[in-house]
C-alpha cells in the first residue's frame, strides 16, 4: 500500500511538471541572466560577446552554447571574427577556427576570405590563414574591396586589385569595386566598368562604359550613348536602346526594365525575363514598392498601365506624376476621398485627415470627430474613439484614446488595450515579425508580440533585438540573451 502510494505521488509529479503552464507557454528561453552580471560588449553573425570584469564571455548565436574565448578578446572585428589583443600588439579570433592571426602586430584586419592585413612599424602585408606571406611588407596601404578582393593603394583615387594569389587583376587600377546582384563584382575605372566572378575573372569579355547585370548569363551596357542587353560572350540579345531605366524594389528577382527604343517604342523587361512593347507613350515608369501598375506619361500629363495586359486603366490625364496604388487619396475642396482605379470614388466618404495605406488598413477621421481605421472600400473597421494613431510593420496601428490609454488596433475584432504601455518602437531592427520593443509608462523597455502578450516586461534600460530571433537586455543588475520562442 505503501509502495502505491508513493508510485501514484510520483505520477503526480510527473503529470503535474509535464503539464505545467509556465513551462509550455514559456516565450522565452534565457541564455544569460541579468543578474550574472556580465556586460553585453559586441556581436555579430557567430556570437555574442559579454564580458565581467576581465572575463569575456561569447555565446553561440546558434547554439545558444557558452564559450570561454581567450582573456585578451577584445570586440567584434567583423561578422565572423573577433580582435584580440595582447598589450598593445592585435590579432584575430575565431570561435571555431581558433586564433587565427596570433596578437603580435600593431594592427590586423581580414581583408577577404582566408586573407588578413598585418601591420607593423608603419608596414602593410598580406597573408593568408596558414600564416605565409601573400604581399610582403610595404608601405602602400592595404585594404579590402568588397570584402572580397584585396586592394593595394596606389594613389588617392586608384588600387591595384588582387586576386587570392596576390597577383594584379586587370591592366588598369581601379577606383572602386562593389557586390552586385547574381554573385558579380563591379569595377570602376578611368577606362570604364566590368564586372567580375568571385575568383577575380571578367564576367563579360570588355569593358564598358556603364555595366549593371540582368542575370546570372546576361547584362545590360553602355557603349558610348546607347544601352545593349549581351551574353556572357558579348553578343547583343536586344538593343541598341538610347535610355534604360531599372527598379529594383530592393530585390533581383523583381526588377523592372524600361528600355526605350528610337522611334519604335518602349520595351518593357519584366521581372520573369518576359518582354512586351508598347507605343504611344513619352515614358513609362516601373511600379513604385507596394504599386500593382505602372505610371504612364503621355503629352506631358500621367496615368497608369496595368502590368498583365498593358491595358491603360488611368487615362493620362493628370497633371503631376502618381505611383499607380489603388486605391489612393484624392484631395478635393471638401476633404479627401478615396479614389478607385477607374478613377471614381470609391464611396461618398469625404475625410478631414487622413494617413497612408498600411496593408489593407489607413487611418481617417471625418469633421471633427476622431481618428478610426478604414478599409479600402472606405468603410469604418474600428471606433472612431482615438486622439492619435500609428502605423506598425506588417499592417498593424496602435490608437491612443482620449484619456492616453494606448490600444493595439484589430480591424477584425476588438481593440486590444495595452496597459502599461506608452509607447511602441516601429522599427523592428532586424528582428523578427511580430515582435515589438516597447516604452512602459515607467520608462523601462519592454518586448511585446502582436497579439499584446508582453513577451518581457517593462524592466530593462534598453533591449537590442538580433538575427535568429534573439534579444539583448541591458539592466541595473547586468546585462541578459535571450531567446525568443517563436
Amino acid at each position: 500500500m505503501k509502495t502505491l502510494s508513493v508510485l501514484a505521488a510520483l505520477l503526480f509529479c510527473s503529470a503535474a511538471a509535464f503539464f505545467n503552464p509556465l513551462r509550455a507557454q514559456s516565450d522565452v528561453s534565457w541564455l544569460l541572466q541579468p543578474k550574472e552580471g556580465f556586460t553585453y560588449q559586441s556581436h555579430n553573425t557567430i556570437g555574442v560577446l559579454f564580458s565581467r570584469g576581465e572575463t569575456p564571455l561569447l555565446i553561440a548565436v546558434q547554439t545558444g552554447e557558452r564559450i570561454n574565448p581567450p582573456a585578451s578578446l577584445l570586440s567584434r572585428a567583423d561578422d565572423q571574427y573577433w580582435n584580440l589583443r595582447q598589450n598593445e600588439l592585435k590579432g584575430l579570433w575565431h570561435p571555431v577556427e581558433g586564433v587565427v592571426v596570433p596578437p603580435v602586430f600593431h594592427g590586423v584586419e581580414r581583408i577577404a576570405r582566408g586573407l588578413y592585413r598585418i601591420e607593423k612599424y608603419g608596414m602593410n602585408a598580406l597573408v593568408n590563414q596558414e600564416g605565409a606571406i601573400v604581399i610582403p611588407y610595404q608601405k602602400k596601404k592595404i585594404i579590402n574591396g568588397a570584402h572580397t578582393f584585396p586592394m593595394v593603394r596606389e594613389s588617392y583615387l586608384n588600387f591595384q586589385l588582387l586576386d587570392r594569389r596576390g597577383q594584379p587583376i586587370g591592366e588598369k587600377p581601379v577606383r572602386r569595386i562593389s557586390r552586385e546582384a547574381f554573385g558579380f563584382f563591379k569595377t570602376l575605372s578611368s577606362g570604364g566598368s566590368t564586372l567580375l566572378t568571385e575568383d577575380g575573372q571578367r564576367a563579360f569579355p570588355d569593358t564598358y562604359k556603364n555595366i549593371v547585370p540582368a542575370s546570372a548569363e546576361t547584362a545590360w551596357v553602355q557603349r558610348e550613348e546607347q544601352w545593349e542587353l549581351i551574353n556572357r560572350e558579348g553578343q547583343r540579345l536586344q538593343g541598341p536602346y538610347t535610355q534604360l531605366s531599372r527598379s529594383t524594389n530592393g530585390n533581383a528577382t523583381d526588377t523592372w526594365t524600361i528600355a526605350y527604343l528610337p522611334e519604335k517604342g518602349i520595351d518593357i523587361f519584366l521581372p520573369d525575363g518576359s518582354r512586351k512593347m508598347v507605343k504611344g507613350y513619352d515614358k513609362v515608369f516601373p511600379p513604385a514598392a507596394n504599386a500593382r501598375w505602372l505610371t504612364v506619361k503621355k503629352n506631358g500629363r500621367f496615368g497608369c498601365m496595368s502590368p498583365d495586359k498593358f491595358k491603360i486603366v488611368v487615362k493620362p490625364e493628370m497633371e503631376e506624376k502618381i505611383d499607380c496604388i489603388f486605391p489612393r487619396w484624392e484631395k478635393t475642396e471638401e476633404g479627401y476621398q478615396l479614389i478607385s482605379v477607374k478613377g471614381k470614388p470609391v464611396s461618398s466618404d469625404v475625410f478631414a485627415e487622413v494617413g497612408p495605406f498600411n496593408g489593407n488598413y489607413a487611418a481617417a477621421r471625418t469633421g471633427n470627430q476622431n481618428w478610426m481605421l478604414i478599409n479600402k472600400e472606405g468603410e469604418p473597421v474600428t471606433a472612431a474613439k482615438y486622439s492619435s494613431v500609428a502605423t506598425l510593420p506588417d499592417g498593424l496601428f496602435t490608437g491612443k484614446d482620449l484619456q492616453g490609454q494606448l490600444y493595439l488596433l484589430q480591424p477584425a475584432g476588438e481593440d486590444i488595450l495595452l496597459e502599461g504601455v506608452f509607447a511602441i518602437d516601429a522599427r523592428r531592427n532586424g528582428g523578427p515579425q511580430n515582435y515589438f520593443i516597447f516604452k512602459g509608462v515607467n520608462g523601462k523597455r519592454g518586448l511585446l508580440h502582436k497579439s499584446g502578450k508582453q513577451i518581457i516586461p517593462a524592466e530593462y534600460e534598453k533591449i537590442i533585438l538580433l538575427q535568429d530571433a534573439m534579444a539583448i537586455v541591458k539592466g541595473q543588475s547586468g546585462d541578459g540573451l535571450l531567446k525568443i520562442n517563436l
